[in-house]
Formats: C-alpha cells, sequence, structure tokens
C-alpha cells in the first residue's frame, strides 16, 4: 500500500501542514516516500 499526501484545497495555510507532518516524527525514508516516492510511483511522467 501507499500513502500520497496532496491537497486542492487550503483549509489551513502551507506551513500548518508542514509543522504537523513533522511533528509526526517519520523516519526519513517514509517521509521522503510520502512527500515524494508515492506520487512518482503512481504518476511516473511527471517525475
Amino acid at each position: 500500500s501507499h500513502i500520497l499526501f496532496g491537497t486542492d484545497y487550503d483549509r489551513f495555510p502551507i506551513a500548518h501542514s508542514i509543522k504537523l507532518f513533522a511533528a509526526l516524527k517519520l523516519p526519513p525514508n517514509v517521509r521522503r516516500a510520502i512527500e515524494r516516492d508515492n506520487a512518482v510511483t503512481l504518476l511516473p511522467r511527471w517525475a
């Protein structure tokens, strides 16, 4: 399974979302997967 973060609605400022995401204390490889790698896997032509 893959987790991919994305939104088209700016309910909160992006700085707020980044702060909450950072607070999760995810391992670097998991963080990179959520931030980029999972999207590249699902949408390779936009890599």
